[in-house]
């Protein structure tokens, strides 16, 4: 998201047929929110985050989920080759809104 954020589009000459590459012909990236991705881990019934290497082979499923400064929940996806009950996709969740906030205030303080 800091890479969309800080990035331009470029402006297109059309006489020439060329793409201008510097950020002051351009425009800035459209973005209507901000969303930050975090991933839980479910590694022997336990849901965590920020494993070690070690955790992560042993993980039976993983949940990624994007969520919005609005709290909006804007993707999901599972991986891994367990299952995966509702109820540890709801705690997911949760303690993702709380990661994904600390994390986007980080990328904010750096922009």
């Amino acid at each position: 998201m800091a890479c969309l954020k800080t990035g331009f589009l470029p402006a297109y000459d059309e006489e020439e047929g060329l793409l201008r590459d510097q950020p002051s012909e351009g425009r800035d990236v459209p973005l209507n929110s901000l969303p930050v991705t975090a991933t839980g881990h479910h590694v022997d019934g336990n849901v965590m985050f920020d494993p070690t290497g070690r955790e992560e082979e042993a993980e039976g499923s993983r949940v990624t989920v994007s969520i919005t400064a609005e709290g909006n929940v804007v993707a999901m996806q599972k991986g891994g080759e367990s299952t995966i009950s509702s109820s540890d996709i709801t705690e997911i969740i949760s303690i993702a809104e709380d990661k994904t906030q600390e994390m986007r205030e980080m990328i904010q303080a750096e922009l």
